[in-house]
C-alpha cells in the first residue's frame, strides 16, 4: 500500500516497530496529519527537509530512533504544532531559530542528542509559552 493514497488521514503511529532506514519522504503528502508518531523505531537518516508542508500537524514525535544531522529550517511552517519530541537521537549542530516562530509549541523535549552551542540562554528567551522544556546532551 502506497501511503500517498491516504490523503485523508489525521493521525499515524508507526512507534514500537522496529522500523529500519529512512523515514519515507512520501509522509509529507499526508497534508491532513496532525498526529504523526513514529517514536521507538530505528530509523536512521533526517528528519525529512520539507516536513515544513505538514502544515495541520499538531504533534510530531520522533524520540528513540537512530536520527542524525539537524532539524529542517522549514519546521517554521508548523505553526499548529504543540509538541514536538526528538529525544533519544543524535541530532547535531544548534538548534535552528525559526524554532522560535512556533508560537503554539508548548512542549519540546531534545534530550540526550548531540547539539551543540548555547541552548538554554536561546530558548528561554525565544519560547516563553513552553509549558514542559527537557534537554540534556552529551
Amino acid at each position: 500500500m502506497n501511503i500517498m493514497y491516504l490523503s485523508k488521514l489525521t493521525y499515524l503511529s508507526l512507534s514500537q516497530n522496529s522500523f529500519t532506514n529512512t523515514i519515507p519522504m512520501n509522509i509529507i503528502s499526508l497534508t491532513n496529519m496532525t498526529l504523526l508518531d513514529m517514536s521507538n523505531n530505528k530509523f536512521t537518516g533526517t528528519i525529512p527537509m520539507n516536513i515544513g508542508s505538514l502544515t495541520n500537524l499538531l504533534m510530531l514525535n520522533v524520540n528513540n530512533n537512530k536520527l542524525m544531522g539537524t532539524i529542517p529550517m522549514n519546521i517554521m511552517y508548523l505553526s499548529k504544532l504543540t509538541g514536538f519530541y526528538i529525544m533519544q537521537n543524535s541530532f547535531t549542530s544548534t538548534l535552528p531559530l525559526e524554532l522560535g516562530q512556533l508560537n503554539q509549541l508548548s512542549y519540546f523535549n531534545i534530550t540526550s542528542n548531540k547539539f551543540q552551542g548555547i541552548i538554554i540562554t536561546i530558548y528561554y528567551l525565544i519560547f516563553d509559552n513552553i509549558y514542559y522544556y527537557s534537554y540534556y546532551y552529551y
